[in-house]
């Protein structure tokens, strides 16, 4: 019996109409049937059977009762779409549904500290990092520790968008007080500076390396390497041949479990991105673990088909799952 997957459309259409389409296609070329659904037309109910004495949860798509044995939705949405995506996770969860990541993957995934909480629970080589809640306890961490040369991030943002570089702790105090009046927290770095504009991308599927590709930024004094767009500004590099690439897998590995793996007693993550500044003078660091990471370039760089690769690896859980 062929798995029915239940697909979420991505609700914000802007970059990932096409990808869903791709998606669904490489679903169904290993043996799912998919069931696209619309994060609008979904609601949940939690019913009291009293003859049975306990609750049970249904799913509808407007006025149809639905069912499916395994959910997948991929890329990022806006703050309110991804909200009530997060609440029908839950939902889903609590049903026992195979998903692509669990709430509590998501929970870290998506907010940059609580991913440094975990690289220092599990001694990660990460950035100097800091972060405060209000303007003065800012100023403290700037003076402190982040005088100049630091990087500001949003602790959820999209593609790099919430990151700056600043050359003093006065240029930091302006944009954290403006991200402040936005109800905007961000922790801060200490900037890698010899590694301007490149970093290294390790995709992993179910907690294993399957690709490696280098970002590099062609656009001179640019220092976010995946900023840039077009041939002429960005190259995205086959590492796959490259005498490092264990040095970073084995890393990107340990960041992976660090979140949520199977050697820590958690569940596996069935696909991540992470990325990892190989600096002369602090080693290799990582930045941080990506979800729903791009999968285009990184075919295109290395000629691994990892649509594939992550269709097959979704199926196999939804199918362990039919079994159990």
């Amino acid at each position: 019996m062929k798995p029915i997957i239940g697909f979420l459309t991505n609700p914000d259409k802007v970059f990932y109409n096409n990808l869903d389409k791709v998606l669904m296609k490489y679903l169904v070329k290993n043996g799912a049937l998919v069931m696209p659904l619309n994060l609008l037309d979904l609601s949940i109910i939690i019913k009291r059977c009293s003859s049975k004495k306990e609750n049970h949860s249904y799913i509808f798509n407007k006025d149809k009762h639905i069912s499916f044995n395994g959910f997948f939705s991929y890329g990022y949405m806006s703050p309110t779409n991804f909200n009530s995506y997060q609440y029908l996770l839950s939902s889903l969860h609590k049903m026992k549904m195979p998903l692509l990541y669990t709430p509590s993957q998501m929970n870290i995934l998506s907010d940059k500290y609580n991913q440094a909480l975990q690289f220092y629970k599990h001694n990660i080589p990460i950035p100097d990092t800091g972060m405060s809640f209000g303007l003065s306890g800012y100023k403290s961490l700037a003076k402190k520790f982040f005088p100049k040369n630091s990087v500001l991030k949003e602790l959820k943002d999209y593609g790099g968008d919430g990151v700056s570089m600043h050359k003093n702790k006065e240029s930091l105090i302006n944009i954290i007080a403006k991200k402040l009046w936005n109800h905007k927290l961000s922790l801060i770095q200490h900037k890698i500076e010899d590694s301007p504009g490149r970093s290294i991308r390790v995709l992993l599927m179910n907690n294993k390396p399957v690709a490696v590709a280098e970002y590099i930024n062609k656009v001179k004094g640019e220092d976010k390497s995946n900023n840039s767009f077009g041939y002429n500004n960005f190259e995205l590099r086959s590492l796959m041949e490259n005498y490092k690439r264990e040095k970073y897998e084995d890393l990107a590995v340990k960041a992976v479990d660090a979140i949520s793996g199977e050697r820590n007693g958690k569940e596996n993550i069935i696909v991540s991105g992470v990325d990892i500044l190989d600096s002369e003078k602090h080693g290799l660091v990582v930045l941080e673990v990506n979800p729903w990471p791009d999968l285009f370039d990184i075919r295109e760089s290395t000629k691994i088909d990892v649509f594939d690769l992550l269709a097959k690896e979704f199926i196999a859980k939804v199918k362990k799952s039919i079994k159990t």
